[in-house]
């Protein structure tokens, strides 16, 4: 099992509208969403590097970023 710690980095957290996930990583990566009672609400890629996340269309929430099978726990504010 991967240990992601050292490559995910997530800002900023508390967030608006967009948030950066940096992947110190030579391998693209899976990411899912999900709300606090377990729907999924976006999916999609990471790149190596940078990657910039908008969830604009989102109420403004606790959610659930899961790459991997590491959690982070990210708050969307207005």
């Amino acid at each position: 099992e991967e240990n992601l710690q050292n490559e995910i980095k997530v800002y900023p957290n508390p967030f608006i509208d967009n948030f950066t996930i940096d992947l110190n990583s030579n391998n693209t990566k899976e990411y899912k969403i999900y709300s606090l009672i377990g729907e999924m609400v976006l999916k999609g890629t990471l790149n190596p590097n940078m990657n910039t996340i908008n969830l604009s269309n989102l109420p403004p929430n606790t959610y659930l970023l899961t790459i991997n099978n590491q959690t982070i726990k990210i708050l969307k504010n207005k």
